[in-house]
């Protein structure tokens, strides 16, 4: 007679297929208690935590962020600021009342067009802190100084205006070299500076850097480039007037380099003023100054890239012919004969 074994005690076969094994498993489950559950303390989870794990900012609260309101002193963002709080660069080389002309015309498109762009400014903390023997022209009255713009600056106040459009950028005073670097890009970007404002440049970061090819390395330029400008601070003042004139009246920097003025004496450079001037017709055979010639009226550039392309019309279809393909060609003339 077969042995009777109780239903609990009797074995489990052993699972070979997937879909025993499953219900091995369920069985399994079934016998083990199920745990007790306990709901754990919320946790508080701040905007910070929240932002770090999704990363979207948090929402801050209307009355925390009006307990923290964001200063103007601070932001890198436009702004308009009272020109009265803005002072100018102390160690700006332009000399802005030499080119009358120049303010002129910015002065007719402020009115026309308005600021078009805004003048970068450091704090007056940020500036001082890099140049605090400044401390004297940059008074507690201003709140922020120029790094660049001060022709915008002077037209503004020359058309009675209060206010200036500003940036905010204190990483521009990260040290003396950044700034006056910062300065420099500014006024050689738009090649506005005549020779020995750019001069005046180079021997600031002389100071600071020691070499000239530290300078030229600084500046994107060659080292000839940073010895020319260091040749012209060895000229005299008269000479150095004449290179800062404009027109028929300016004496190049090319003129002075071939003949090397800045090795010759005092004298001999003020004869050689005086030959280049008869030459010009700015002084007569006494000496005497002549009124300068006329200025020639500023080429626009539209009249310069087709005196380059070659004048006449058959010569600058050949120049593009070369350069335009076919369908180019095509498309130019259409768009020509276009009303």
């Amino acid at each position: 007679m077969p042995e009777q074994h109780d239903e609990e005690t009797r074995p489990v076969p052993v699972a070979t297929g997937l879909r025993a094994r499953r219900e091995a498993a369920r069985r399994q489950q079934r016998s083990v208690p199920p745990p007790v559950h306990t709901r754990p303390d919320p946790v508080k989870v701040t905007p910070l935590a929240a932002s770090a794990k999704s990363s979207v900012r948090p929402i801050v609260p209307a009355q925390t962020a009006a307990t923290e309101p964001a200063s103007p002193l601070q932001t890198t963002s436009s702004f308009s600021a009272l020109i009265e709080k803005v002072a100018p660069n102390p160690r700006n080389t332009r000399d802005i009342a030499s080119r009358p002309e120049r303010l002129a015309s910015l002065r007719a498109s402020l009115r026309e067009l308005g600021q078009m762009q805004p003048s970068a400014c450091v704090t007056r903390s940020a500036y001082l802190a890099i140049f605090p023997e400044d401390e004297e022209a940059v008074s507690p009255t201003f709140d922020w100084v120029q790094v660049g713009g001060g022709r915008r600056r002077a037209a503004l106040l020359l058309e009675g205006k209060e206010t200036i459009e500003v940036r905010v950028r204190d990483s521009l005073a990260a040290s003396r070299v950044s700034f006056i670097r910062a300065m420099a890009d500014e006024n050689l970007e738009d090649e506005t500076l005549d020779p020995v404002e750019e001069a005046l440049v180079v021997k600031q970061l002389l100071t600071e850097l020691k070499t000239g090819n530290a300078v030229a390395e600084l500046m994107d330029r060659t080292p000839g480039w940073v010895s020319q400008r260091k040749n012209v601070l060895l000229l005299q003042p008269e000479v150095q007037a004449q290179m800062r004139e404009s027109g028929e009246a300016r004496l190049s920097l090319d003129e002075v380099r071939k003949g090397k003025w800045h090795e010759l004496s005092r004298d001999q450079q003020l004869a050689n003023l005086q030959v280049w001037r008869r030459r010009r017709g700015l002084t007569n055979e006494e000496g005497e100054s002549t009124p300068p010639p006329a200025p020639r009226p500023r080429m626009s550039r539209v009249r310069a890239a087709i005196q380059r392309l070659g004048e006449t019309p058959a010569a600058i279809a050949e120049t593009l012919r070369s350069e335009l393909s076919a369908e180019q060609r095509r498309e130019l003339a259409e768009a020509l004969l276009r009303d």
